[in-house]
């Protein structure tokens, strides 16, 4: 795991809590420094006395050491305004925030949000959010399906970057929209992933990178997505390892620039499309696709990203099926490279269609169980048997 500054006393703001047991918790959780405590408890007095609420609770402030653990059962919403290292266990229904200029690790030990109120992790400001998934453990975050802010769409929202990673297990559930979102950059390196979402899977604005880990998604719309087309070296996803399976409404893997795959699996059970992008590259992995539309969509989104469009297969295996009608398994509006690996196509329609030139050097292709030694024509050829000739060198 990336390594992250660590901070010998950190703040947490613990808002909703029974002054009592924020009491408490202020002298349980802190250092030795008893001339720290009783001034950070009399504060709390102080925030108790002048922000009740109708219901008698009230926000309360404390310190904790670094690597401290919060049941989240403790609050119905807690604030971490420091850097450091946070390990949350517990059950809850209120929801943990982060608020900080500074890098936070979140360690998920055997922790369940059922927020009754919104999303059940919010990190509106930091540097890095590194999630570590505790080994062996079972995690368990469900949002609600209406909240006051719309922006936060995700079970688990960051404004900055999420970085993912350890051996345990996270379950997600999204009621309101988005299982997973980043409006930066989001990392995944290890761990396992199951997430259903009423509307995307998992989102990250700037990019999505996996490097590894096994990630299930179920969603209504899209499964991984990338959306930033404003800035031309962002909204790419990028594939180096892991396994992946994703059932989606929409497009099980979207990006406003680019996809590359250069190792792991993926399994798309169901989609829309399965693979769209500008740019499509695949160098390696294993990839099985099911598309109700086109199988591997290459088109020029409009945006600020000016590669190619194009789709680029140099390597590994691809078994792509499409549905019946206007369908293609691969369809680029440019041009479409095969240089290596296994393409196995089966397609009522249109195998391969290129508006632009279509180049084939290596590699094998089968389309509806025949080997082909050329590239079907473009323009939609590429029927039921692998079209009309097309070019091979």
């Amino acid at each position: 795991m990336t390594s992250t500054p660590r901070s010998p006393r950190r703040r947490i703001v613990a808002a909703a809590l029974p002054l009592a047991a924020a009491l408490a918790i202020t002298l349980s959780a802190c250092s030795t420094d008893t001339t720290d405590d009783v001034a950070t408890s009399s504060s709390a007095v102080e925030e108790t006395t002048t922000e009740a609420t109708t219901d008698s609770v009230a926000e309360t402030s404390y310190e904790v050491d670094s690597s401290e653990t919060i049941d989240v059962g403790s609050a119905a919403l807690i604030s971490i305004t420091r850097g450091g290292t946070y390990t949350l266990t517990g059950s809850g229904t209120g929801s943990v925030v982060v608020d900080t200029e500074e890098d936070v690790v979140l360690i998920l030990d055997g922790v369940s949000i059922v927020s009754e109120t919104g999303a059940a992790i919010v990190v509106q400001n930091a540097n890095n959010v590194y999630i570590e998934l505790a080994d062996g453990s079972d995690n368990y975050l469900e949002d609600a399906s209406t909240r006051s802010d719309e922006e936060i769409d995700g079970t688990l929202y960051s404004a900055d970057d999420l970085i993912f990673s350890g051996s345990g297990t996270l379950t997600v559930v999204a009621n309101y929209a988005d299982g997973i979102v980043s409006n930066d950059d989001l990392t995944i390196e290890s761990g396992t992933y199951v997430v259903t979402a009423a509307d995307e899977g998992i989102k990250g604005r700037d990019s999505i990178e996996v490097l590894g880990g096994a990630i299930d998604i179920t969603a209504g719309g899209d499964g991984l997505k990338s959306t930033n087309d404003e800035e031309a070296e962002r909204g790419y996803v990028y594939i180096a390892d892991g396994t992946i399976t994703i059932d989606s409404g929409d497009d099980a893997i979207k990006a406003a620039s680019w996809i590359t795959v250069d190792g792991g699996t993926i399994d798309v059970t169901d989609s829309y499309e399965g693979l769209e992008a500008q740019t499509i590259t695949v160098n390696d992995g294993d990839i099985t696709i099911y598309a109700s539309d086109d199988g591997v969509n290459a088109v020029n989104n409009g945006g600020a990203y000016t590669g190619e469009v194009l789709i680029e297969v140099n390597g590994g295996t691809m078994d792509v099926t499409v549905g019946s009608g206007d369908t293609d398994a691969f369809d680029s509006n440019g041009d479409l490279t095969v240089t290596g690996g296994t393409i196995t196509v089966t397609a009522p329609t249109s195998s391969f269609d290129y508006d632009g030139t279509g180049s084939y050097t290596g590699g094998t292709l089968i389309v509806n169980g025949q080997q082909l030694s050329s590239l079907p024509t473009g323009m939609g050829g590429g029927g039921g048997m692998g079209g009309g000739p097309g070019g091979r060198g």
